[in-house]
């Protein structure tokens, strides 16, 4: 509800399950179930739980500690301290600078309110039974959303002062950098519809707000090229998952397939060489024809972990992605096996490390999101790591064949009668006792002295 200096409170609510209201959800299944709207319902998701087993191995990428964004972790005890009030603060910064008001953005919102609430794969009852609600918490964490990005680029006419915790130069370097991080968690999103329906009414205008993304998505490298994925984008998560895969696979790939690769410095003893490529593009992979791997720059910095659970989860998760994500992390978790592999690559350019150090904390990040992978995996990679193991198959090949010429060579010239093994047994003991002199003649002269 707004209060009376425009602003809004939303008081958390703990839905009472009463036998009737298993009775009002059991009824509305059935509708959806009779209607066929059941299929439907879950084509329209986008934002989801992540499943609790993957939450046990490594709760922190996954939940938020310090701000709730949307309904999942809303009213939650540990995040309804000072993070709240900030977030009401921002909002009033946000309708003072617009000259706008709640009802403004409501109206704006109203109209897709369904299509928001079917963005969330798991929404409670409360807030379906309360489309104001549910407006109002879309509302103040997406305004919340909007100002903390803003921040986060330096915008200096937000006008707060730079004392301020959270909004000034003494939150952007201690508070700011951990918020943004909690704000790529797949169950801490907002449908980027409503960061949009925002922006256009704060500006008065019908332009594309898509600048104000581009702020976020600095953060994993160069700006969004054209070869991205050109279908519309869901949420922040959607949009790092796009940034980093590019263009999107083939769909007349088999669906899985077993990945066999070896390890960076076992390719590199076979002649096979590593190199930047020429984005950071997954989709720009490939092995040339002079035995080079063009890999993307791996950048790892604060938010490296948050970004890639949280984009590899949603891949999972959601209806339709190609699992080119998936398919990355098994191929880098198998070339990067030990420290040394990590140094064979960063030593050709392929790693911007700052906050990683050691060579040993790639290779555990890799095998804990591989660990999570299911060992099959499909997308267009796969065509380069079958050439790849072609390649390897080749050298190896070559090399085998190499070493049994030689064989052949010192049997026929040495070995081919019983003369030529004495004379080569001959030949041996003679080296072995003029080196065997040599030492003893130096030896003897240096204890003469």
């Amino acid at each position: 509800m707004s209060t009376e200096n425009g602003c809004l409170e939303i008081t958390p609510e703990t839905p009472t399950k009463t036998p009737a209201s298993f009775v009002i959800d059991a009824d509305r299944i059935q509708r959806l179930l009779d209607n066929g709207e059941e299929e439907k319902r879950w084509d329209k998701c986008s934002i989801y739980r992540v499943p609790s087993h993957l939450v046990l191995r490594n709760e922190k990428v996954y939940k938020p500690k310090l701000v709730s964004i949307g309904p999942y972790h809303h009213g939650e005890a540990h995040l309804t301290g000072p993070m709240e009030e900030h977030k009401h603060r921002a909002l009033c910064r946000f309708l003072r600078r617009s000259n706008r008001t709640v009802d403004d953005f409501k109206e704006a919102l109203k109209s897709i309110v369904g299509q928001l609430m079917d963005s969330y794969e798991e929404l409670d009852e409360e807030w379906r039974a309360d489309e104001d609600r549910f407006l109002e918490l879309m509302i103040l964490d997406g305004c919340f959303v909007l100002e903390i990005l803003r921040v986060f680029t330096f915008d200096k006419s937000l006008g707060y002062s730079p004392s301020d915790p959270v909004f000034g130069n003494r939150g952007r370097s201690t508070v700011t950098n951990n918020l943004v991080r909690e704000f790529l968690m797949l169950e801490n999103q907002l449908p980027l519809l409503v960061l949009e329906k925002l922006l256009a009414v704060e500006n008065r205008t019908t332009e594309d707000p898509g600048m104000y993304m581009e702020s976020l998505l600095s953060i994993v490298g160069e700006e969004l090229g054209p070869e991205g994925n050109p279908a519309p984008k869901l949420h922040i998560v959607d949009l790092l998952r796009n940034k980093i895969a590019g263009k999107p696979s083939s769909t007349d790939l088999p669906e899985f397939q077993s990945l066999g690769i070896e390890s960076a410095t076992t390719y590199a003893k076979a002649g096979i060489t590593f190199k930047k490529s020429d984005t950071n593009f997954l989709s720009d992979i490939k092995l040339d024809k002079k035995r080079v791997l063009h890999l993307p720059v791996f950048t790892l910095f604060a938010f490296t972990e948050t970004i890639w659970f949280n984009v590899w989860a949603f891949e999972c998760l959601h209806t339709g992605l190609t699992q080119d994500v998936s398919t990355y992390i098994c191929v880098m978790a198998r070339l990067l096996r030990s420290a040394e592999d990590v140094r064979l690559l960063r030593s050709r350019g392929l790693f911007a490390i700052t906050t990683f150090g050691e060579n040993d904390e790639v290779v555990e990040l890799f095998r804990a999101l591989y660990g999570n992978i299911d060992y099959r995996v499909s997308g267009d990679l796969l065509r380069v790591v079958e050439e790849l193991g072609d390649c390897h198959r080749r050298s190896t090949r070559k090399w085998r064949r190499r070493v049994r010429e030689w064989g052949l060579n010192l049997q026929n010239t040495y070995f081919k009668s019983p003369w030529t093994v004495l004379s080569l047994i001959a030949a041996a003991l003679l080296i072995a006792l003029t080196i065997c002199q040599t030492v003893f003649s130096t030896l003897t002269y240096y204890n003469g002295e």
